[in-house]
């Protein structure tokens, strides 16, 4: 799911975009998106996501390492799959009926949102205007061969999407660490 649309930008912009503004749109739409999951480590809405812990003893419970957790998809144990009258999730942890050993446990999980949040559209929507605005001034949106580079709070990003080459500006440190407080990342070392 992308976190904009041609209709969202024109919104934010207050203004129709023209026909060759509206055909870039699309890959800056696309590009703005990853550069937003990149930055947060998370796909903020709804997929599903798996992790892998291993060799356990005794285990009742376990944090789901993604803050959105919805619902569990399935779990296997050594291979085989839980019976799911055996495991339930409250509140982001995964609690079981009676203690588990394992050598391998695997967890499939539901997390994110149904709907992109307000704030992630807004700055998907910023982004690509700041693309168009980039493409309307230099006749192009990428600088080289350089993929990223950062100095202290500062990092810029360029991607590769289809035939158009894109560069975004960099999301503040801030706005990163609250997205990543409150969307969480799609991965933890367990």
């Amino acid at each position: 799911m992308l976190f904009c649309t041609i209709d969202d930008v024109e919104t934010l912009r207050g203004t129709s975009l023209s026909v060759e503004e509206a055909a870039q749109c699309t890959a800056l739409i696309e590009a703005a998106t990853a550069l937003i999951r990149a930055e947060t480590k998370s796909y903020i809405t709804e997929s599903e996501q798996v992790f892998n812990v291993h060799s356990r003893i005794g285990l009742k419970s376990i944090r789901i390492p993604s803050p959105l957790a919805r619902a569990i998809v399935a779990i296997e144990i050594d291979g085989e799959v839980a019976d799911p009258t055996t495991y339930w999730l409250e509140n982001g942890m995964l609690f079981f009926v009676d203690t588990v050993s394992f050598t391998r446990m695997t967890v499939s999980f539901l997390a994110g949102t149904t709907r992109v949040p307000t704030v992630v559209n807004l700055l998907c929507a910023s982004l690509v205007l700041e693309g168009l605005s980039q493409l309307t001034a230099t006749g192009k949106l990428s600088t080289g061969n350089i993929q990223s580079e950062r100095i202290d709070d500062y990092s810029v990003s360029y991607f590769q999407n289809a035939a158009v080459a894109v560069s975004m500006l960099s999301i503040p440190r801030h706005i990163v660490e609250m997205l990543r407080s409150n969307y969480g990342t799609n991965y933890a070392a367990i």
